[in-house]
């Protein structure tokens, strides 16, 4: 082991000679420009690797956001369609907090205006879960995500659970540090 360390030093020391031996042959004005172009080599090499590092680092980030947005719709877009008609006043406080921007005006106006006096007259109850779901696209801080949704719906009028599978389209956009809903849509 001795005699192989030994040998690579001494051939790295010829080479080094050799390579000292070259540069003091040449004249000042090759060994700049060497040097300069040395200095370009460089440069470009530590461009080019902090714009892929840059480019991973937002890749990695654009997965993190897509990751945790689909977690938490996983389990907002159920709560907000899954509603008791005896708790429903104070069930629809809470799902406003779910939602962003004119998605949020337009649910609650939905919300007072049809979904909860026709929950009140008819008893109803609805359990919505997802089935399966997956992101679709990203722009900036937002998130759209299609999500298939098994739910459930009983009545006064109609006491045994009707079982009903949908598709929607949910938009979740990061606002007060997390993210909401700011569009449903139907597919």
């Amino acid at each position: 082991m001795k005699n192989v360390v030994a040998r690579s030093f001494a051939a790295a020391t010829r080479v080094w000679s050799r390579l000292i031996a070259k540069i003091g042959s040449l004249s000042r004005t090759r060994v700049r420009a060497i040097a300069g172009a040395l200095a370009v080599a460089v440069l470009v090499a530590a461009g080019l690797f902090g714009y892929f590092f840059a480019q991973l680092h937002s890749d990695n980030a654009r997965i993190e956001d897509e990751n945790t947005a689909l977690a938490v719709m996983r389990k907002t877009v159920p709560t907000l369609l899954s509603y008791r008609a005896k708790e429903i006043d104070k069930d629809f406080d809470s799902k406003y907090d779910l939602l962003t921007g004119k998605f949020h005006d337009d649910f609650k106006k939905l919300s007072t205006e049809s979904i909860i006096p026709e929950a009140k007259k008819r008893d109803l109850v609805t359990n919505a879960k997802v089935a399966e779901s997956g992101v679709i696209g990203t722009t900036g801080d937002s998130v759209t995500i299609l999500m298939f949704i098994n739910q459930t719906t009983s009545s006064s009028d109609e006491p045994t659970p009707k079982i009903d599978g949908s598709r929607v389209k949910v938009t979740t956009t990061r606002a007060d540090n997390t993210w909401k809903i700011s569009a449903l849509q139907p597919v």
